[in-house]
Formats: C-alpha cells, structure tokens, sequence
C-alpha cells in the first residue's frame, strides 16, 4: 500500500533519512510480547533477523512491524457464554436482556485473554521508506493493519516534528477508473508497459462487476463491455517485459511477480530499484500527484 511525502509540507530526501534512520527512536516501540491482560501488542523487530531495526539500503529504509494477537476459540466462548446465560435462568427467573449477554462476553473474552487456553499468533509488516521518491510501501492492503502500522510510526516519534504523509490515490491527477479504462486500449499505455492477462471491470455504480482472468484483453468480449459503458477496476500489466502486476483504483499494486517464470535468481522486494521504477513508471502514467495539504504522522 503506497503513501508518499509529499504536498505543501514537502520534506526531502535528505530529512526523510534522517528521520527514518534513527535507530534508537524505533527502539522506543521495540516489540514486547502480548502481556497477561493484553489482547494484542505491537512493534518494530528486525527486517532481517540481526540486531538492526532500521536497515538502510541505498535509498530505501527497511523496517518490519511485528503484530501480536491472541486468539480466542469462538466454539469455546459460546460454550461459556451458554454456561453464563443458563446460570442466570436459573438465579433470576428469566432471559438476560441483550446488555447483559454483551456483559456476559466482555468478562468470557476477558477471562480467556488473561488464560492459558488463548492462542498467540503474529503477523508481519515490512515497511519502507523510499527516500528518493519520497514514498511510505507497505506490503499489505488490509486497512486494519495499514492503521496499526501508521499508529505504530506515530507512537514511534517523540518529537512533535510534522511528518506529512497520505495514501497515494488521494493525490493522484486523474480520475483513475477512467484511466485505466483507456488503458485497455495499448495506445494510451506508456512504452513501459503492456497489457497482461487479467481485468476487473465494473459499472459505474461499482455493482455489475466482471473478473476477466487469463484472458486477452483485447478481444471483442472487453471491447462490447467498455462499449456498455463498463470502466476497468483493476488491470494487470506488465512493466518492461520483467514483472507482472495488478494496479486497482485504490492505487493498490498486487500480486508481484517476475514475467520471466523461469529467472529463480532474480528477487523481488519493496526496496529493489525494479519495483521503485515500476511505481514511478505507474503513477506518472496517472497523471502524477497534485499539490495538497496532508494529513500529519504526528498530531
């Protein structure tokens, strides 16, 4: 999930290093496993196993957020619950009210967090920060998890400095449906890239949606679509000949990989200069980003 830096507050390259590479900052926000009462905790780990929590490389920042949640079996809270409930008929009478059943599960869900009987998972964020094109990556579309990782950046300052950042789509040029709409057409393309095999395409209402997958898309059937007045919200591509991709109109880039499916030597991540020019190469393509106030990563 892409943000960029920049806008009215522009921040350069240069004090976007030296903000990012401050090692002891992130270690203020170092993990710390889910405590007794705690359902869930969060915070920066190593982006490669060592002693490091920021790894610069070249341009790019490397962080990682780790996410802890304890999981609570739904089969054995409603059992509880039941036993809850059941215990009451039997003291008062008659059916709890639906505000007391809700109190019932605050105090099942407190019980199994603070036992042994809940499970513990984790989850992982990397996180990077493109000093060069002034972009925040995330290699994650969840926004439950794209708000843990911004509270957690925030959480992270001490300073009341303002870091402006905000989601791509809100400062793109163009109206994106509309642009990748005529993107099926290859000669509205950039030189850089090509239409690959897959396409979402929808009304206007955003209801009567088609998934196109494997499938050419510049037969006749996406051509009768468009003509019915469908636009595209989603498009795979291909950039150079070397990845393959899907941009949606979130600004969303997705399922990554290399075109060439027998290169196993080449590796693809968020701070290679392919995917940074991959991203360059897309939002120039949708017209750039206008000049807006942004939202700060620190209030």
């Amino acid at each position: 999930m892409p943000f960029t830096f920049e806008g009215e507050n522009k921040v350069n390259s240069h004090e976007l290093t030296k903000i990012f590479s401050n090692e002891s900052l992130f270690g203020l926000m170092k993990f710390k496993p889910c405590g007794t009462y705690q359902e869930s905790s969060y915070g920066w780990v190593s982006p490669f196993n060592n002693d490091k929590l920021v790894v610069e490389i070249s341009e790019f920042i490397v962080l990682k957020l780790r996410i802890q949640k304890k999981i609570l079996n739904s089969k054995v809270m409603q059992d509880m619950l039941e036993i809850k409930v059941n215990e009451y008929i039997d003291q008062v009478g008659m059916k709890p009210e639906s505000t007391t059943i809700k109190g019932f599960k605050e105090q099942i869900k407190d019980e199994l967090v603070s036992s042994e009987r809940a499970q513990v998972g984790s989850e992982y964020v990397q996180v990077v920060i493109d000093t060069k094109r002034k972009l925040l990556l995330m290699d994650t579309t969840s926004g439950g998890i794209i708000k843990v990782v911004l509270d957690c950046l925030s959480n992270t300052f001490t300073t009341k400095s303002s870091y402006p950042v905000t989601p791509i789509i809100n400062v793109i040029e163009s109206n994106i449906n509309a642009t990748l709409t005529t993107w099926l057409n290859p000669d509205n393309l950039h030189s850089d890239l090509e239409l690959f095999d897959s396409a979402m395409l929808m009304d206007v209402e955003g209801k009567n949606k088609t998934q196109h997958s494997q499938h050419n898309l510049l037969d006749s059937v996406i051509a009768k679509e468009i003509e019915q007045g469908k636009i595209a919200q989603s498009l795979g591509l291909t950039w150079q000949d070397k990845i393959n991709f899907v941009i949606n109109d979130k600004c969303q880039v997705k399922q990554i990989k290399l075109a060439d499916k027998e290169d196993t030597e080449t590796q693809l991540s968020m701070y290679s200069d392919d995917i940074a020019g991959l991203l360059e190469c897309v939002f120039e393509s949708l017209g750039g980003f206008k000049e807006i106030q942004q939202d700060s990563l620190l209030d």
